[in-house]
């Protein structure tokens, strides 16, 4: 066995215990020599076929192998902004749209104080309300401290915006929803309806495949009291709980995985059916993460993964093969937003069999004989120094010697020891550090894609 204490030396923490089955092993894996690397992140475009022109990002919300982005969501909506069904979602968000108005700003446009702790805008004659986002959106367009301003009483904030910053959003039009401002933004700014996403989704995904993970009740004992205030509780069902989920059936949960307010939307899907077989016991399901502001907070996002299970809390466990495609709200969006769509629907429906083969190849893909040979072969082609190479051949042997099916001169095996030293303390609070092995993990998938 290998020494354990090496490993929480390479790891800065104790390592999680899993249990695997020994007998479970590939066959021999075959050695090709003198594989090239491709230049760049390619996602297969059997899986996925993206967009041409979006912006590829591996993910860096990670936080020991697992990803958060869920279990935020999950701990901070509110009662209002909590659904249990995709469609409910995007009814809400219809309603947002159904009210709302852009218009352009007047160049006599001036800040008033309507109260004591509220600020509005008179804009060509008309008064109106300034939201909390449409306050923060306001002040970075104009490059105002949003946090600051927040602090200060309302009339010194009018006197402030009035004196500097109104010509520097001349040329910025208002979302208006009533006679509240939701947000200031740039005339070239294009915007995608949150109710069109979820229309998408409803469209594209097989939503008796994919599934809201059941969430459990909240940490936060207030929060948990409003939501209870709300009628927004129940006893959770045999169909409530997914194949990998910690919530049982019995158990009290709350609206997760779908949430919709007047600034962003955020649905959590995963899908247990099939579940990809890499060796290790349960395998895995597949998960995807889709986010959007129709007041520019934040660009349409997609993210795709792999996971072991879904905790309560909607924290994902021992996620992998993430990957993330961002659309910004710039013109030709909606164009790119169909073809998202497509994407979307084809990794929905999309069947483990390429998953699985893909794994199958990083197995069976050795890259070298021992530790010194691969050690040149990641650094002759400047995937890794010499230094971190090393490591990430000592963590690969440790994750053969948990599960025997894995060589640690695969292309598989090397994923894996990768994985482990990129959710070291070391990387955790490098996001460049940990950029670069996430892209070293992606060329050498890439080898076998």
């Amino acid at each position: 066995m290998y020494d354990l204490s090496r490993i929480h030396e390479l790891l800065g923490h104790k390592l999680p215990s899993e249990e695997f089955d020994p007998d479970e092993r590939v066959t021999t894996p075959r050695v090709v020599p003198g594989v090239t690397p491709v230049p760049s992140i390619e996602i297969p475009t059997e899986l996925v076929s993206f967009p041409s022109d979006t912006n590829r990002v591996v993910i860096r919300d990670r936080r020991d192998g697992h990803l958060m982005d869920g279990h935020r969501e999950w701990a901070t909506r509110g009662p209002d902004e909590r659904f249990w069904t995709i469609q409910e979602g995007r009814k809400a968000s219809e309603r947002y749209r159904e009210v709302s108005r852009t218009i352009p700003i007047h160049h006599d446009l001036q800040f008033i104080e309507c109260d004591s702790d509220d600020i509005g805008i008179v804009n060509h004659g008309e008064r109106l309300r300034l939201s909390h986002h449409g306050f923060r959106s306001l002040c970075q367009r104009a490059g105002a401290p949003a946090e600051y301003l927040s602090e200060m009483p309302a009339s010194l904030v009018t006197q402030c915006l009035n004196h500097g910053l109104a010509s520097a959003i001349n040329g910025s039009e208002l979302l208006v929803t009533g006679d509240r401002v939701r947000a200031v933004l740039s005339v070239r700014y294009e915007r995608v309806w949150n109710a069109d996403v979820f229309r998408m989704i409803e469209q594209r995904v097989d939503l008796d495949a994919w599934r809201l993970p059941p969430g459990g009740p909240l940490w936060d004992h207030r929060k948990q009291a409003e939501l209870e205030a709300a009628g927004k509780c129940r006893i959770a069902t045999e169909q409530d709980c997914a194949r990998t989920s910690l919530v049982q059936p019995g158990q009290l949960i709350v609206p997760s995985g779908c949430y919709a307010s007047d600034h962003d939307m955020f649905v959590f899907l995963v899908n247990d059916q099939n579940r990809i077989e890499d060796g290790s016991e349960g395998g895995l399901g597949r998960g995807v993460f889709i986010r959007n502001s129709e007041v520019g907070q934040s660009s349409l996002r997609l993210t795709f993964f792999l996971y072991r299970y879904v905790c309560h809390n909607h924290v994902v466990w021992h996620a992998s093969g993430v990957k993330e495609i961002r659309l910004r709200h710039t013109r030709g969006i909606q164009h790119k937003t169909r073809e998202l769509s497509l994407a979307l629907s084809q990794y929905g429906n999309s069947k483990t069999a390429l998953e699985q083969r893909l794994i199958h190849s990083a197995k069976q893909m050795v890259l070298g004989p021992n530790e010194e040979k691969i050690v040149e072969w990641l650094f002759d082609r400047r995937l890794l120094t010499r230094g971190l190479a090393h490591r990430v051949y000592e963590l690969a042997r440790y994750e053969s010697d948990l599960r025997p099916e894995i060589d640690p001169n695969s292309v598989w095996g090397l994923v894996q020891g990768i994985t482990w030293l990129s959710q070291t303390p070391e990387f955790a609070v490098h996001a460049d550090k940990r950029t670069e092995l996430d892209l070293a993990a992606g060329k050498l998938m890439n080898l076998v894609s």
